[in-house]
């Protein structure tokens, strides 16, 4: 299925909710954690996660690493009010592509398949990571067979056909010359739905 991009940004207070409420459940049965500790392992020092959205993931992280310093970065300014309701690590305003500081590690969860650039979007993670990197999004699926699952959730299909798919995120971590790893984890396997987590944590 050919990608097809969509807004770099959620904006709108009704996408926005539904996003905060997919995010409450979605990160609600530990898998998140689970990944980020097998494939990252980050306790400690500090972490910058690009593209925060309604943060849930970071109380999360923050509960479970309380020793980890965590800043998180987001341009939608409902998306920042929500987060404030979830967490109480920092949101900044600001394009993470334009931040001019270090952490020991990044981190971006499903924030990837927005990015018009993803060359730009490695050569900033890069940029600003130390040592330990964390990324996770969906992986766009070869057909739109499966979106007869999913008509009521408009989003969702959307960011799917946005997704990149494993070769693609290959090909671009060859081209930025960088070493992460890049894997497929299942979703939802009888629905053909797939993530991609890209780590480094050596």
């Amino acid at each position: 299925m050919k990608r097809v991009l969509e807004p770099e940004l959620m904006l709108t207070t009704t996408q926005c909710q539904e996003y905060n409420e997919v995010s409450h459940r979605q990160y609600k049965n530990g898998n998140f954690i689970n990944f980020y500790k097998k494939y990252c392992g980050l306790t400690n020092g500090s972490i910058i996660d690009l593209g925060s959205g309604p943060a849930v993931h970071l109380s999360i992280l923050k509960k479970n690493f309380p020793n980890l310093s965590i800043t998180g970065y987001e341009l939608s300014d409902n998306m920042i009010e929500y987060a404030k309701q979830n967490t109480t690590v920092p949101i900044i305003k600001e394009d993470f592509n334009n931040i001019n500081v270090n952490a020991d590690g990044v981190m971006c969860l499903y924030t990837m398949h927005h990015q018009h650039d993803p060359i730009k979007f490695w050569n900033t993670v890069s940029r600003i990571t130390k040592k330990y990197v964390y990324i996770e999004d969906f992986e766009r699926p070869e057909t739109d067979e499966m979106f007869k699952y999913f008509t009521a959730i408009d989003d969702f299909k959307h960011s799917l056909r946005a997704a990149f798919t494993l070769e693609e995120v290959k090909h671009h971590l060859a081209m930025c010359k960088l070493p992460y790893k890049a894997i497929r984890a299942p979703v939802d396997i009888d629905k053909n739905i797939y993530k991609i987590i890209v780590y480094q944590n050596i």
